[in-house]
């Protein structure tokens, strides 16, 4: 079988300008150190690295999540710290109305734990970012309100700590925090209102619903840290202002049913304590969860790397193999292509 001088020159031209090709690639691969351009040229290499990039992507995920949450703890902590000190102050001025301070320093005394009543409310209510702190899966309306009893004079004769909560209907309603006790039809769902993150426990759902221990779960609820049915702390400080305002000798041994209040007012304040110890609780379990989560990605930064860079020595090596290849194509030239008539009147 002949072959013609038009069907080498064809031939050797597209493997020279493959050689070429092959050489530039290379040369760039020194600059960008990626072993591949496209998904074809290693598809299983390929699946790898993208498989990698996935689990980069929800490391950083789950990162983020938890240092939302952790910003979210300190804001937490804060408050509850604050609600602690005012059940403890609460405290303090009340066991010091024992019956000898007159008139003028109990009406001090009352003025003050009347402010001290306001600010646990200003911080039961208190907002992180676009949601409130203390209202579990209710972000769009104060948790905590008042509801004030008038006498038949428009006087202001009760007033009570409410809570607004969103049902399991979605729907929200408001009780009186002073009415949620195991009683309640809705007591589970109140004290255990969640609010999932996901931070890698293997995320999944059921019939709709997350599937607790997949996801982590960051409400703070601030009925944890003033306690609920009668004896939680904004009632138990209407009952100091009470016992201020009766005009007994000493209010600090006043009872509220068959209990002294002044043991009201200790059991107050202990829970929001309580409260900071679960919130450093769950901040220590976070952190140790960001750490793990920073160690994978490191190792997941590795095997990136090794799937697709290469090493800058293996590089120039590749480089220097077609750049011998595309000369060597380049010294053939001549012993393949026939000279024109023109070359050969020279």
């Amino acid at each position: 079988m002949r072959i013609s001088n038009h069907s080498m020159a064809r031939s050797y031209q597209m493997g020279l300008m493959n050689a070429q090709a092959q050489h530039f690639k290379a040369m760039t691969r020194v600059y960008t150190l990626n072993r591949m351009d496209s998904m074809s040229e290693d598809v299983s290499r390929g699946l790898r690295a993208f498989t990698v990039r996935r689990q980069l992507q929800k490391n950083e995920t789950f990162q983020e999540n938890i240092k939302d949450a952790l910003t979210f703890y300190t804001a937490a902590e804060d408050y509850v710290s604050n609600i602690n000190e005012v059940g403890q102050r609460v405290y303090e001025v009340f066991l010091a109305a024992d019956g000898t301070k007159t008139p003028d320093e109990y009406n001090a005394i009352k003025l003050e734990v009347t402010n001290l009543r306001d600010e646990l409310l200003t911080n039961l209510n208190a907002q992180f970012s676009d949601r409130y702190i203390f209202g579990n899966t209710n972000v769009k309306q104060p948790p905590f309100g008042v509801r004030i009893v008038s006498d038949s004079e428009g006087e202001e004769a009760e007033r009570f700590l409410t809570y607004t909560y969103k049902g399991q209907d979605q729907l929200y309603r408001t009780v009186d925090v002073n009415d949620i006790t195991p009683e309640h039809p809705d007591y589970y769902w109140i004290m255990n209102d969640p609010s999932f993150i996901d931070v890698g426990l293997g995320f999944s759902m059921s019939a709709g619903e997350i599937i607790p221990g997949t996801a982590y779960n960051r409400s703070v609820s601030g009925l944890r840290a003033v306690d609920t049915g009668p004896l939680n702390m904004y009632d138990n400080i209407t009952r100091v202002i009470k016992a201020l305002e009766s005009g007994d000798p000493d209010p600090s041994n006043y009872y509220y049913e068959d209990r002294k209040l002044i043991d009201d007012m200790t059991a107050s304040y202990t829970n929001a304590a309580l409260m900071l110890t679960e919130i450093g609780a769950d901040t220590k379990y976070l952190k140790v969860t960001k750490e793990r989560l920073e160690d994978d990605w490191i190792n997941l930064t590795e095997r990136q790397q090794g799937l697709e860079k290469m090493e800058l020595p293996e590089a120039n090596l590749q480089e220097k193999l077609m750049e011998f290849m595309l000369n060597a194509a380049l010294q053939m030239g001549p012993k393949v292509l026939q000279p024109s008539l023109f070359q050969f009147l020279r």
